[in-house]
């Protein structure tokens, strides 16, 4: 693809990775370059941390002042240690981290996105020497006020708030809700990136609403409504006649689903398939799916759960606070795995762990606030 999912972030575009880790983030020479090993030596090579360039040029694009960006270029340097005490020190990879301010705000005027993002890049062995791959193959992030590894936008609205696809919730970790990404892979599907985010938000509060089945239904139906009008429109009767047919079955689909829930079943959060909320998606199959909530089954090609559906919700917001100050955090570590390895990956997810475990929460929660 012609750009990495990290530039459309920068832009405000949210979505997931889908190899994003193919940035050129070519980390600087390092010592473990060239050092003799073998297969079962080198994940136990100590590595590096590097400074990267900081992606700060759009810091005023969305009305933050420039003239805060120093300090919260500062406040970054919290969490680049809570971030280096999270990773330990680096063996078998090195790490080159950067700042970035300039994401777009949930709303408009709203508290600045900005991050501290650390690109891991793995030792290989390779003619008994360490070779240091050049794209990085993980990442671990720490970003506040933003939703860009939770939610995928749709381009659709309701009541005026764009749908987002949320990823899939897989429980508490540390006593906060754990998100996994969607599937997504690259080279012919044989390798898969998988991001695991943990959200920080306010006690008992999330930054979203979730969308129940009955407003999905009530949605779909007016979309489709209003295609079947369109159609009437059509100068062709034989056209506009079979136009109005292939609605109109759409329409039925949509109300024989709705007469299949009860009242508590309507209420529940809604969960699709990705890209069946287009009302060209509705078949005589289409229907609501359950989300994956198994962290151990890796969810690839052939996924068949569903996404739960949310709007971003503004009064999480606090609009009295500074627009620099994080009102939310999001932790995430991305990892790639192979087909061979059944898209697991030990040695990434046994780092994973150990990120997490040792993720001081309670003092990013006390930079959240109530």
């Amino acid at each position: 693809m012609a750009r990495t999912d990290r530039s459309r972030r920068r832009e405000g575009r949210q979505g997931w990775r889908c190899l994003a880790l193919l940035v050129a983030l070519v980390p600087a020479l390092s010592a473990a370059r060239g050092q003799p090993c073998t297969a079962e030596t080198v994940s136990g090579l100590s590595g590096s941390w590097t400074h990267g360039a900081d992606a700060t040029s759009g810091a005023g694009d969305h009305g933050f002042p420039r003239k805060e960006l120093p300090a919260l270029l500062r406040d970054l340097d919290r969490h680049r240690e809570l971030l280096e005490r999270a990773l330990g020190e680096p063996r078998g990879f090195d790490v080159k981290w950067h700042k970035v301010v300039g994401l777009e705000p949930l709303v408009r005027g709203g508290p600045q996105p900005f991050a501290l993002e650390a690109g891991l890049f793995h030792y290989r062995c390779e003619g008994g020497k360490v070779a240091i791959l050049s794209d990085a193959t993980g990442e671990a992030d720490i970003h506040a006020n933003g939703l860009f590894q939770l939610v995928r936008g749709t381009g659709r609205e309701l009541g005026g708030k764009e749908i987002h696809q949320l990823a899939y919730a897989l429980g508490e970790l540390r006593g906060f809700p754990l998100f996994e990404s969607p599937f997504t892979a690259s080279l012919g599907e044989r390798t898969a990136v998988t991001e695991w985010a943990l959200l920080v938000a306010k006690p008992g509060r999330l930054p979203f609403r979730y969308i129940t089945r009955g407003e999905l239904l009530d949605y779909m139906q007016g979309e489709l409504q209003h295609e079947r009008r369109k159609a009437g429109e059509v100068k062709d009767p034989a056209a506009a006649a079979r136009l109005a047919a292939v609605y109109d079955a759409k329409l039925a689909r949509v109300a024989a689903v709705r007469r299949s829930l009860g009242a508590t079943q309507l209420g529940e959060p809604a969960s699709l398939r990705s890209g069946a909320i287009a009302p060209t998606s509705v078949d005589a199959s289409w229907g609501f799916v359950e989300p994956k909530t198994d962290r151990a089954h890796r969810c690839t090609v052939d996924c068949r759960h569903g996404l739960r559906l949310v709007t971003v919700d503004p009064a999480y917001l606090d609009r009295t606070r500074p627009r620099g100050a994080p009102q939310l955090m999001v932790v995430s570590f991305t990892w790639t795995a192979s087909a061979r390895e059944r898209y697991l990956g030990p040695f990434d997810e046994a780092l994973r762990d150990a990120f997490f475990q040792r993720l001081d929460v309670g003092a990013l929660a006390a930079m959240v606030g109530r």
